[in-house]
């Protein structure tokens, strides 16, 4: 998330002065011409030929005007020295006009040159007062928004209160609006009173709908002239003159920031005051984009907190790739608190029957920076084992700057839009309980298996659709078909053409009533028939699904 940006207004007021600068250059070329054609008998031979198109050919001088000339030349050389150094026009001050002296009130060409001269450095007064009125109102708002003895809102209201001091309004307010909706509402206000704080309308009845869709500052110095003098919402809130910017949060629209005054100005906002109002909203957009990813953050962790698992997040670019974050889920998980984990790997809750090729695999993936699930056997922080199902995912992150994202170029590296890993989150389940009982379902398998095993009878278990699930050797051995070839075969595949239809109907006898017996002739791998008499009783496996247990006997 960028500061916002503020820029200084030295390059403007250079770019003023340069200009302001060559005009005076110009007039000081035609004042020293003024000055050698009054020393010579032919005026108009004497003027230099640029100096035509300026309308002072032929000019007539008498031989008593030189003081009034040198008056004029020292003026103007004395406004186009321009900038001295210390950030003021070299001069140029209140009382500029009583030290030159000008001749204005003639009637020639020198009293219009004088008069020209004269509105020059008013010109240059005026824009230097604003730009040191400008220069001082900028200083206290970065005094302000820099300030640590302020909390956001008393610095939200005391810039508010600043802009009316600045612009001369009453008011100035901070509304938020939902565009999707059309809801308007005042949150901060400051100044004046008939435009308070709490205030709700329709987006459409505020001069704001005006301003959410301009590109630059909204500024109207007098709401009953032109376009605004037939729209409503000047009138309806007692709006005179108003200026104002949208707040945007992520380059979302969220509301605006405002000044307005019940009367109307004479003159319309200047770029000066547009600035500020400018640089007012840029920072309330900061303040409320911070806000915002704040809020967020917190929702985050109290989710990541309240989840029932734990939650890790390890920096790879720190040595030893330890813990930066860890969640109250993984104490409840290890026994370890948060503080206890934080800057450590986390190997520390393996112990000595942890199995290392699983460690192996989790560190693997971690260096290939992919994503996987092991499951390791840990030891909470007072010793007990358990199982652990540990989930690790890479997080990756743009690798542009501030900088790049502000402007658009790439990076030194030319990497501008990649990603890098920045860090790992790590997921840590306790899964204890569902290994143990897989570890005791494996135990009664293998003994079930040793049991049907030492059966001489051929046995065997099918699903509902007749696919074998399990079977003793003596299946084998009967069939003549091998474990891995029966793996994939249907108990119909043990007998002809003829009698498959009276085994599948068999089948569904015993998932019916429970139980059936049919004498079938059993069908070898080598073609052979042998008598069996097929012999099934349903039953259910540990998830609750029908199954069908068979027994043929000779």
């Amino acid at each position: 998330m960028a500061t916002p940006s503020i820029r200084r207004a030295g390059s403007e007021r250079v770019t003023s002065f340069r200009s302001l600068t060559i005009l005076t250059g110009m007039l000081a070329a035609v004042a020293v011409a003024v000055v050698v054609a009054a020393s010579t008998t032919d005026a108009a031979s004497a003027l230099p030929p640029w100096t035509v198109p300026l309308g002072l050919v032929g000019l007539s001088v008498r031989d008593d005007d030189g003081s009034d000339l040198e008056r004029v030349t020292a003026e103007v050389r004395r406004l186009a020295a321009g900038d001295d150094g210390e950030g003021e026009v070299a001069g140029v001050n209140e009382n500029a006009d009583a030290d030159a002296d000008l001749p204005t009130d003639r009637d020639d060409e020198v009293g219009a040159l004088a008069r020209a001269v004269d509105q020059l450095g008013e010109t240059l007064r005026t824009r230097e007062r604003r730009t040191l009125e400008s220069e001082r109102y900028r200083k206290e708002l970065y005094r302000l928004t820099s300030s640590q003895d302020l909390s956001d809102e008393a610095k939200r209201e005391a810039l508010l209160e600043l802009g009316c001091e600045r612009l001369g309004v009453e008011t100035g307010f901070v509304a938020r609006i939902d565009d999707s909706t059309g809801s308007f509402e005042i949150r901060t206000a400051a100044g004046g009173d008939f435009v308070r704080a709490g205030m709700e309308a329709p987006l459409s009845n505020t001069i704001c709908r005006k301003t959410i869709t301009s590109d630059d500052i909204l500024g109207i110095h007098d709401t009953g002239d032109g376009e605004w003098g037939a729209d409503p919402a000047p009138e309806r809130w007692s709006i005179g003159c108003y200026v104002g910017g949208k707040v945007l949060v992520d380059g979302d629209l969220v509301g605006t920031v405002c000044f307005v005054d019940r009367e109307p100005r004479e003159e319309p906002f200047s770029h000066e005051e547009k600035a500020f109002v400018d640089l007012v909203t840029r920072w309330v957009s900061y303040v409320s984009e911070r806000r915002e990813y704040t809020q967020d953050l917190r929702l985050v962790e109290r989710a990541m907190d309240a989840a029932p698992i734990g939650i890790t997040i390890t920096d790879p670019d720190r040595a030893d790739n330890p813990l930066v974050y860890a969640n109250e889920g993984f104490e409840r998980v290890t026994g370890y608190a948060p503080e206890e984990a934080v800057g450590r790997n986390c190997r520390f809750l393996q112990g000595e029957a942890t199995d290392p090729n699983r460690v192996a695999k989790l560190r693997a993936a971690i260096d290939a920076e992919e994503s996987v699930s092991v499951e390791l056997r840990n030891y909470r922080s007072d010793g007990t084992p358990f199982w652990n199902r540990v989930t690790v995912a890479p997080v990756e992150a743009d690798r542009e700057s501030d900088v790049e994202r502000e402007t658009g170029d790439e990076g030194e590296d030319g990497n501008n839009g990649e990603s890098e890993v920045t860090h790992f989150v790590g997921f840590q389940e306790d899964v204890t309980e569902r290994v143990e009982r897989e570890h005791e379902l494996e135990h009664y398998r293998e003994y079930i298996d040793d049991v049907l095993d030492a059966v001489d009878d051929v046995f065997y278990i099918l699903d509902r659709d007749g696919e074998l699930e399990r079977w003793n050797e003596t299946l084998t051995e009967v069939t003549g078909y091998s474990d891995d070839e029966l793996e994939s075969m249907n108990a119909v595949e043990f007998f002809g053409e003829d009698d498959r239809d009276e085994l599948v109907d068999a089948i569904e006898t015993v998932l019916e009533t429970g139980r059936v017996r049919v004498d079938l002739p059993y069908l070898t791998k080598s073609g052979d028939d042998v008598p069996y008499e097929f012999v099934a009783s349903r039953l259910e496996d540990i998830d609750g699904d029908p199954i069908v247990v068979v027994s043929v006997e000779t």
